[in-house]
């Protein structure tokens, strides 16, 4: 159960990190990049992780002896959570695909070359 908890903190961190790359004033295309990939990775790691929270499966014994599943449900909960960071992700996807229409580093590269002239 504790790796569920990493899980989380890493689906937090890199949400994180992917909204600083993307939303400060000095966008580059690296910046741009970097976050697409983080929030790709994120976006599959935070379907793994929900699928795993939905199945937990403790495996015991009956009285007979044969083996049972019992279907730990406490977790399941959890497993909203990650699709609220897969949403949030998402949203960061198509905020990626507008950065990419605008071309900000363009714009700024423009700028810097007109300033000279």
């Amino acid at each position: 159960m504790d790796y569920h908890i990493i899980f989380l903190m890493m689906a937090f961190i890199l949400t994180l990190v992917s909204v600083l790359l993307l939303l400060t004033e000095d966008i580059s295309i690296e910046r741009a990049v970097g976050a697409n990939v983080l929030i790709l990775f994120n976006m599959v790691l935070n379907l793994i992780v929900s699928l795993g929270f939905g199945g937990i499966d403790v495996y015991g014994y009956d009285s007979n002896g044969a083996l049972v599943h019992n279907v730990y449900s406490d977790m399941y909960p959890f497993v909203y959570v990650y699709w609220i960071f897969f949403y949030v992700n998402l949203m960061l996807l198509v905020y990626c695909v507008y950065i990419y229409y605008k071309h900000p580093w363009v714009e700024e590269s423009e700028k810097k070359r007109n300033m000279w002239d």
